[in-house]
């Protein structure tokens, strides 16, 4: 369920977006600030009064108060995608410098995980304090037994990235659920004598009938284990234990990926859809999300305005399932474009209303050669990449005709304008694959195609770096 959290061994909910799965996917609620060359401003997503749709707001103010300077909404999510009733999750943001030297300029990031919670299969949690936040490993699931280690991700005066260095402080943490409005029945008569040291596991069976010889003095066994109990216990042992633990614990468990905007909703398809780009610098992974029409194939061509040996995303139908499909394209049309072999980490599709939404996620380097390669693009040597995009009427990949663009360039937020690098493309051969996609119920969306007769749009848009 949306929302839900293990919190202190219990579950809990907060306000929250949700992925595909239903897990953690942003925060609702939580506001975050911008200095641009000295003018800080607010914004944050968060749900109406109703409670049923979700938008993103930004404010002249601080610290979102007053009446919102733009509202962009409701955003595409489904009705069991967000959840708004409760209160904000614990969490942390820090502040993302331009330089490691320069502090006039910047943004507030949010570290998107909930802060303290650790699933039962997990042995690792993301805590924080108003100086760093850090990963905590522990011996067990369920982040039970002693600390294994205490790893710092930011700090306060921290520098950090490699190509491109950033700054940062950090400026909020909460490990606690946080309240937007006080209760409106607060306690009337509060207890005189509260108790200096509450009982956080009271036992479900207390003695009824001590003991009447109770033990003055143990007795020494003269054959001690040679496993005594850990002075740690759990508090939780597992009623069904394992039949053959691991001898060796993970001491690194898989770290959570996190994203950074840079290229937001980039309108494609006369309007009908977009483009995302998202970046992660230490892993140096990008995320990359589509959206157009449900009912016809859709692709994007990374790294040139002509299609012979472009880069290509296609999102496109084949025997009533959703495939992505990655292609070298051919001027000679689809029919010459090979099929690349390049792994994907993890791929996403959903359809919403009239829409088709799918994102996928890559290296910044294509791990066979040649293929693409985005470094100078994500690191700013580049501050544009030249883009083609193209769709047809039915779900099958074929010929686009008119239905095409090759004018657009997608805005580098990482931009050094001393560099003037040019992309590196090129084509190989490979496999595609299939993702089934569960029906989604549908919601009404309004698009616009170009009629068949007319020519495609050839007018430049203007986009504000992220």
């Amino acid at each position: 369920v949306c929302g839900q959290v293990m919190f202190g061994g219990t579950t809990q909910q907060c306000r929250m977006i949700c992925g595909s799965s239903l897990t953690f996917s942003n925060f609702l609620g939580l506001c975050t600030q911008v200095n641009n060359n000295g003018v800080i401003s607010s914004a944050k997503t968060d749900c109406n009064a109703a409670g049923d749709e979700v938008y993103s707001y930004t404010y002249a103010s601080e610290d979102c108060s007053g009446v919102p300077d733009t509202t962009v909404g409701p955003l595409s999510y489904a009705s069991d995608r967000f959840f708004c009733a409760g209160p904000i999750c614990p969490h942390a943001v820090y502040r993302r410098y331009d330089s490691c030297s320069n502090q006039d300029s910047w943004t507030d990031q949010k570290f998107l995980s909930v802060f303290g919670s650790c699933s039962a299969t997990s042995t690792s949690k993301y805590v924080c304090d108003d100086f760093s936040i850090r990963t905590q490993t522990y011996q067990y699931d369920g982040c039970q037994g002693l600390l294994v280690s205490d790893s710092p991700m930011y700090e306060d005066g921290g520098c950090y990235g490699t190509t491109y260095q950033f700054g940062t402080d950090i400026v909020q943490c909460s490990m606690e659920f946080v309240t937007d409005e006080p209760t409106k029945a607060p306690t009337v008569a509060p207890t005189s004598a509260p108790s200096r040291h509450p009982t956080e596991s009271p036992t479900a069976a207390p003695t009824h009938a001590p003991t009447d010889a109770p033990t003055y003095s143990p007795v020494v066994t003269r054959q001690p284990s040679e496993a005594p109990t850990t002075m740690d216990p759990t508090r939780n042992p597992s009623l069904q234990p394992t039949l053959v633990p691991s001898m060796v614990p993970t001491n690194s468990p898989t770290e959570t990926l996190v994203f950074e905007d840079c290229v937001a909703n980039f309108a494609l398809f006369d309007g009908a859809g977009s483009v995302s780009v998202e970046i992660e610098e230490t892993m140096r992974k990008l995320r990359i999300t589509l959206s157009g029409s449900n009912s016809a194939w859709f692709g994007v061509g990374f790294g040139s305005h002509a299609m012979q040996d472009t880069y290509a995303v296609v999102v496109h139908e084949q025997s009533d399932t959703v495939q992505i499909s990655q292609y070298a394209l051919a001027s000679g049309g689809q029919n010459n474009a090979e099929i690349v072999d390049n792994a994907l980490d993890e791929t996403e599709s959903a359809d919403i209303g009239n829409a088709r939404v799918v994102s996928l996620v890559l290296d910044w380097e294509s791990d066979t050669s040649g293929v693409y390669n985005f470094t100078a693009f994500l690191s700013g040597q580049l501050c544009s990449l030249p883009i083609i995009w193209a769709k047809g009427v039915t779900g099958t990949f074929g010929y686009h005709g008119a239905y095409k663009n090759n004018v657009l360039s997608l805005p580098s937020c990482k931009c050094d304008e001393t560099n003037t690098a040019q992309p590196t493309v090129a084509s190989v051969t490979a496999t595609s694959f299939t993702l089934t996609v569960t029906a989604i119920p549908s919601e009404s969306v309004t698009t616009t195609e170009t009629p068949p007769n007319a020519s495609a749009s050839s007018e430049r848009i203007s986009f504000i770096h992220c």
